[in-house]
């Protein structure tokens, strides 16, 4: 699964303050070659969620449900992904490119999640000076 995302909005005074609403960008999901999820979405809101579910997931060997549905959405979940045997999930959306939820494994979940907030804090530092660490919301618990 890979997520690649482009930045159309920023406001760079609620990067640190308020980062929900701070970067708006098209997120581009694809999963066993085929696109299933192409819109814009809040990346920093997005990327919150992602980080959280990574934390968690790595706590336990079972695997959890991940919905990202933010709440000024009218159309949830904008992803959602459903645990199925043998490590592998379901990949659902409101706002579905394609007509068949992708399964993906494990492996394929984690490291797309693990390279879209590695490239999104890369891009940061380097266009606003700004990293991931440096936002309270980013810091684990």
């Amino acid at each position: 699964m890979t997520l690649v995302f482009t930045i159309t909005e920023v406001n760079r005074g609620l990067l640190l303050k308020y980062p929900y609403a701070a970067l708006d960008g098209d997120l581009t999901i694809t999963a066993n070659d085929t696109t299933f999820f192409l819109e814009s979405v809040a990346l920093l809101d997005f990327a919150l969620a992602v980080q959280h579910w990574l934390h968690s997931a790595a706590k336990t060997s079972v695997l959890l449900h991940f919905d990202y549905s933010p709440e000024d959405s009218t159309d949830n979940p904008v992803l959602y992904l459903t645990p199925l045997a043998i490590a592998h999930f379901a990949v659902h959306s409101a706002w579905v490119e394609s007509p068949i939820a992708p399964v993906v494994s494990l492996p394929d979940v984690t490291a797309g999640f693990e390279n879209f907030l590695l490239a999104l804090n890369e891009y940061m530092q380097r266009e606003y000076n700004v990293a991931f660490a440096d936002i309270p919301l980013f810091k684990q618990p």
